[in-house]
């Protein structure tokens, strides 16, 4: 204790003459010239504060104890005295902060994106200290978030201060949307929403307009969008429910949706051929594969509004059943081969029939190393190059191929029997020239398995 008594009243004694010596130090050093303020232009963020060393100081750069006054505070900021900056025990043992020191401590704290300044005076002096406060959101940018559908359009406004650049890219939490329209003078993003898009949206590359020169950033809004319902059926009209087997039949996409040049249709999950798609690809002309029984599905269709958003997989809400395999009789051997029609230039066209295969083993089918073989024959008045993609029922695992016979019959001119056992093909063979005059085609099996019950050839005629 007597030590404590000891250095406090040494201090009290040390800090009176310390107190005359500042003043006649001062006097001898001369009147202060200045404010300086450390840093004189900073930076922070909405909410958060930076702090402001100032210190009235003499030609010497040296301080000269004071107080000042805050005043002219621009709108982004409050800014407040430190009152626990620098304490001292000018009262005894008393701990306290003296509003006149040498150096004194303020707080600017962010309120809204901006630049702005502030003022600090001691009598006839004074400095002006600049601030520019960064946004950490967007702050309820959108203008609305409920009762939005696929299609709808939602806006996404910049704040005071902040604009978007032709690169900014918007996401919300969950589906996708696309940009329809950027304000000529980036203060808005209209957005069309896609299914199942919602939450808050992130926007990136915004620009600060009250300081240009920053790295843009990135930034999301508060508030956040009801999820918009997401496509789960696809209103679909079939020109037959049951079709005959290797017939063609259309199908049509309603609710706005629209085919892809990837997308698939499949029925009962047995891909069908299409043939052909309308101008605004929301009609398709499809050849089913055999045996397909089951509801029409989708893959990779797009909404006619936007089309930038794939909408991987997604049920019609119509059945088919696709009819018996027909067989044709003539088949089983060359000489009674039935004609095929060929497609002209540009044009696809699908051959179907059903086995079976043992009433044409021996003869040609050896070339091909069969088991056994249908025939069929092409009948052409002048040369045409042809795509050949064989297919056969993916429920079994036997293996076929499609042999084109020269005109002499001895060996071939194409085959597309490049692949090993496989469950339902496909087997393709590119730009084959079949002459003119007749031709004969031999579809083979390879005993791995059961015969399949049909097979499909798809044929393109190529320039």
């Amino acid at each position: 204790m007597k030590g404590l008594i000891r250095g406090a009243a040494g201090l009290a004694v040390m800090l009176a003459l310390s107190a005359c010596a500042n003043d006649e130090t001062i006097a001898l050093m001369g009147p202060p010239t200045g404010v300086q303020a450390t840093p004189a232009s900073a930076f922070t963020s909405v909410g958060d504060s930076v702090s402001v060393v100032v210190r009235l100081v003499n030609d010497r750069n040296q301080s000269v104890p004071t107080s000042f006054v805050i005043s002219n505070v621009g709108p982004a900021l409050t800014v407040f005295y430190d009152t626990k900056y620098r304490p001292d025990y000018t009262q005894g043992d008393t701990l306290i902060v003296p509003e006149v020191k040498p150096q004194q401590r303020y707080f600017a704290k962010g309120v809204a994106p901006g630049s702005s300044t502030f003022t600090l005076t001691s009598g006839s002096l004074s400095t002006t200290v600049t601030v520019v406060v960064q946004p950490k959101t967007l702050g309820a940018a959108l203008n609305k978030t409920t009762g939005v559908v696929a299609g709808d359009t939602v806006i996404i406004a910049a704040p005071a201060g902040l604009k978007f650049t032709p690169t900014s890219a918007v996401t919300f939490a969950t589906g996708a949307s696309a940009v329809a329209v950027r304000a000529a003078d980036s203060s808005t993003i209209k957005m069309v929403m896609g299914p199942g898009a919602g939450g808050v949206a992130t926007v990136t590359n915004v620009l600060l307009n009250y300081a240009p020169t920053l790295v843009p950033r990135t930034l999301v809004s508060t508030n956040s969008l009801a999820l918009t319902p997401a496509v789960t059926v696809i209103p679909t009209t079939v020109s037959s429910a049951a079709p005959a087997f290797g017939a063609t039949m259309t199908v049509t996409l309603g609710g706005g949706l629209r085919l892809t040049g990837t997308s698939t249709i499949t029925i009962g999950g047995r891909s069908a051929y299409i043939l052909s798609k309308t101008a605004d690809s929301s009609v398709a002309t499809i050849v089913p594969i055999g045996g397909s029984t089951g509801v029409v599905a989708y893959t990779n269709v797009v909404l006619s509004f936007l089309n930038s958003v794939i909408l991987p997989a997604v049920p019609g809400d119509k059945n088919v059943v696709v009819g018996a395999v027909t067989i044709d009789p003539n088949a089983n051997v060359q000489a009674t081969a039935s004609t095929v029609t060929l497609p002209a230039v540009g044009s696809t066209v699908i051959f179907s029939d059903g086995g079976g295969y043992a009433a044409g083993a021996g003869g040609k089918c050896n070339l091909a190393g069969g088991d056994g073989c249908r025939y069929y024959k092409f009948v052409l008045v002048a040369p045409l190059k042809v795509d050949f993609e064989l297919r056969w029922d993916p429920g079994t695992s036997t293996d076929l191929g499609a042999y084109i016979l020269n005109a002499a019959q001895n060996n071939f001119i194409g085959a597309a029997d490049a692949c090993a056992n496989q469950a339902g093909g496909p087997e393709v063979a590119s730009g084959v020239t079949l002459p003119a005059g007749t031709t004969y085609i031999m579809i083979v099996y390879y005993a791995s398995g059961a015969e399949p019950p049909f097979f499909q050839l798809k044929m393109t005629g190529k320039p």
